[in-house]
């Protein structure tokens, strides 16, 4: 059993008891009927799925481990803010817009955490999709967009 502090243990695989109970009631609470969880205390494998699908649903790395970020997410049920991005950036935020834009067909390069040419062009035309201004930065507006579309994709 995880637990680094009494309120919000980081929460994975293998854990169990109070803190994993309060974990599937608010997964219930924020995932898709094809995901609800019985509420046991035990994080198996399919409470390890639904905190995948919802992380993928908040632009969170999707690991199934139940760390701050993904308490926060569960407790406000929103994303949490994400960095301005464009090309030349690097990291895990490029990471997951581009591993959102593979997934909606959009972005055909590799998930590499760099923001080059190509990630700029699948920004620009899912921007376009989506009638915001086309300038190949992900900001504010485009993060919302890309967690609608995180949201569509995870519960399709």
């Amino acid at each position: 059993m995880n637990t680094i502090s009494t309120q919000n243990p980081t929460l994975q695989i293998g854990a169990q008891g109070a803190a994993v109970k309060m974990l599937q009631q608010l997964l219930n609470q924020r995932v898709s009927r094809d995901y609800l969880l019985t509420v046991d205390g035990i994080f198996g494998a399919k409470t390890k799925q639904t905190v995948e699908v919802f992380q993928y649903s908040k632009l969170l790395r999707r690991d199934g481990i139940v760390g701050p970020k993904t308490w926060e997410a569960l407790q406000t049920n929103m994303a949490p803010t994400m960095p301005t991005i464009r090309q030349g950036s690097k990291g895990e935020a490029v990471a997951i817009a581009q591993a959102l834009l593979k997934e909606a067909g959009i972005y055909k390069g590799a998930v590499d955490s760099h923001f080059g040419p190509q990630t700029e062009m699948a920004v620009r035309l899912f921007q376009t999709n989506q009638n915001l201004a086309s300038d190949g930065v992900i900001g504010n507006k485009t993060w919302a967009a890309l967690s609608n579309l995180a949201t569509y994709l995870a519960f399709d």
